[in-house]
């Protein structure tokens, strides 16, 4: 079992850049979002231009308003500054 780090440590609690992994987080983040749109978007696309009564341009459509609603509820927000 490890005892407590010695006093010649070069780890102190709390004072690590995490700059690095909080961009690599976000950018996880962010990726998956537009990437769920994009599978949601291919899945709905395929759906209706398949199913017995479907056509491609009704299809087409309905995953182009997905498309522009998913675009508007996932870009960033614009904060404003102080």
């Amino acid at each position: 079992m490890a005892g407590p780090a010695s006093k010649d440590s070069d780890y102190h609690r709390g004072e690590m850049n995490v700059e690095e992994q909080e961009k690599t987080y976000l950018g996880f983040l962010g990726m998956s979002k537009w990437l769920a749109l994009a599978i949601a978007a291919v899945v709905l696309f395929f759906t209706m231009w398949l199913y017995p009564r479907g056509n491609f341009f009704g299809a087409g459509f309905a995953t182009f308003v997905l498309l522009a609603v998913g675009i508007y509820f996932l870009r960033k927000p614009q904060h404003i500054e102080p």
